[in-house]
């Protein structure tokens, strides 16, 4: 099925845990949320402002997405009665550029051009810290399974690891100095990570400590701006040229 509904390009979409519900965010400023067996809208478009929507993740629990605005403000949006379950969350100087929850639904961690990335309180709102590492514009963060560490990828090259709840950086990093990291994810059973580097074209898989590369490179056909591990983590799918290409890792 095609969903239509948004008046401008769509920059973020993501699945509650169930599968039943796809949201998706979008320059027009709304976040809308899909029934994915009727393919209708569940709810009223969320619009806050004006602001266009760069970034959504839904929480474990599938009760509240989290919105990224390019103008800073993040938006936490309960599902059900699609209000605002809190302020917005302020701190970020300029666009934010990724989202996500903790695998136990505590902790918001974000990112973006002002090069810091930021954990929330998920109960309270309240930024925790503001974490300095990365020289340029942070595209993209991860938890891992167990919730544990955080990776998060720039614009310098870097790739660089977290921990969410003493805000020191954690393991091993990884520098592409001649490639922006624009994308990464985390294998559904914990076992790897994949990072997509963009003037390179390529797609790196590691265990996740990164002690050890299990794929050199991926080649792929256009950028890798974004990529994803099936649930059964056999695959990993990026954007190709003409759609969306299936690599057996």
């Amino acid at each position: 099925m095609v969903l239509t509904g948004h008046e401008g390009k769509v920059n973020s979409i993501a699945y509650s845990i169930d599968g039943l519900c796809l949201a998706s965010g979008s320059e027009d400023g709304t976040v809308r949320l899909w029934d994915t067996r009727t393919g209708q809208e569940a709810i009223s478009p969320l619009r806050s402002g004006e602001d266009n929507v760069t970034s959504v993740a839904f929480s474990p629990d599938g009760k509240f997405v989290a919105s990224g605005t390019r103008d800073g403000p993040i938006h936490i949006w309960d599902v059900k009665s699609g209000r605002l379950s809190m302020s917005p969350l302020l701190g970020h100087d300029g666009s934010i550029a990724c989202v996500a929850f903790s695998p136990d639904g505590t902790l918001i961690a974000s990112a973006g051009s002002d090069r810091l990335v930021r954990f929330w309180s998920v109960e309270t709102g309240q930024l925790l810290a503001a974490i300095e590492g990365h020289t340029e514009s942070v595209n993209a963060v991860a938890f891992n399974l167990t919730g544990n560490i955080l990776a998060s990828c720039s614009h310098d090259g870097t790739v660089r690891q977290w921990d969410p709840r003493t805000h020191e950086p954690k393991g091993i990093s990884f520098d592409h100095p001649d490639s922006w990291a624009i994308s990464l994810a985390y294998a559904s059973d914990g076992s790897a990570i994949s990072v997509g580097f963009n003037g390179s074209s390529e797609v790196h898989v590691w265990d996740t400590d990164f002690a050890s590369e299990i794929v050199s490179v991926i080649k792929t056909e256009v950028p890798p701006d974004t990529i994803a591990f099936s649930p059964g983590t056999q695959y990993i799918l990026t954007p190709g040229a003409n759609g969306i290409v299936s690599w057996n890792w």
